[in-house]
């Protein structure tokens, strides 16, 4: 007679897996101890990458702009200050905290007016930015934790509108680009143009103004430059989805060792 018996340690194992990823998981939310007042750095998220733009007063070639070599990624709060939150009370926190809508970010894209290599903007006038390109889902948004006056206001709303450019002084500036966690693993980009504007910016500061509207000036080129982006999945759900191929691994190997056969000669286990 043989007698076999079934019964695996899946429902045993689940349970334990669950309980040990709930102790982690109070573990890791009772390490939110710190409450960020700023967004962590461009340094913090690999170091500064460069969009240089060069003038010359003349009506060809009157822009040269430069994006130096890196691909940002994009990242949740998780990934570039783990175990941290953000100040409910700041602008950004809707958008970036994970409490909230948990978007990927990314600042360390920098404009930068190279002045060695160029003329001085003529008087009343001063660098357009104007988006041309951008891919579904990616968002810009000007930022500054300045206590007191902290802004996070999203700036090249569309494209061909009166909402696609901001006034640039050639002070270095620092957008955060944002996107769902839902584009995780796509290929992102966004195209802009530099040209001469016939104002200059004084609100929200004279660096950059997002809500003057200028003209360009005629008799200048626009020079083009595309910048891309790639995002990845919160670290979090990355490392549960390892867990659960552990845990299926060790289940089928449980599975395998609990079945015992009585009544032969050559039984085995």
């Amino acid at each position: 007679m043989s007698l076999s018996f079934p019964f695996s340690f899946f429902s045993f194992s689940s349970a334990v897996g669950l309980t040990s990823a709930a102790l982690f998981c109070t573990v890791v939310g009772g390490a939110r101890a710190t409450t960020l007042t700023a967004l962590p750095s461009p340094m913090v998220q690999g170091g500064m990458i460069h969009l240089s733009a060069g003038f010359l007063d003349q009506a060809t070639d009157s822009f040269q702009v430069h994006a130096d070599t890196g691909v940002p990624v994009l990242k949740p709060l998780s990934a570039w200050s783990a175990g941290n939150a953000l100040d409910p009370s700041d602008p950004w926190f809707g958008r970036l905290d994970p409490s909230a809508d948990g978007a990927y970010f990314n600042s360390q894209y920098g404009f930068v007016f190279d002045a060695s290599g160029s003329d001085s903007i003529p008087l009343g006038q001063s660098i357009g930015v104007r988006m041309t390109a951008i891919s579904p889902g990616l968002e810009v948004y000007f930022y500054r934790s300045t206590a007191g006056s902290e802004l996070f206001t999203p700036v090249f709303l569309s494209v061909d509108s009166v909402n696609d450019s901001v006034l640039w002084s050639g002070g270095m500036w620092h957008p955060v680009f944002v996107a769902d966690p839902a584009m995780a693993g796509v290929v992102m980009s966004a195209s802009f143009e530099f040209f001469l504007a016939d104002a200059t910016p004084t609100t929200p500061t004279t660096t950059l103004d997002y809500a003057t509207l200028a003209a360009a000036v005629p008799g200048y080129s626009v020079g083009a430059l595309t910048v891309s982006f790639t995002a990845v999945p919160e670290p979090a759900n990355a490392a549960w989805i390892v867990g659960l191929a552990m845990l299926g691994a060790t289940t089928l190997h449980r599975r395998r060792a609990v079945r015992v056969s009585f009544g032969s000669s050559s039984g085995r286990v």
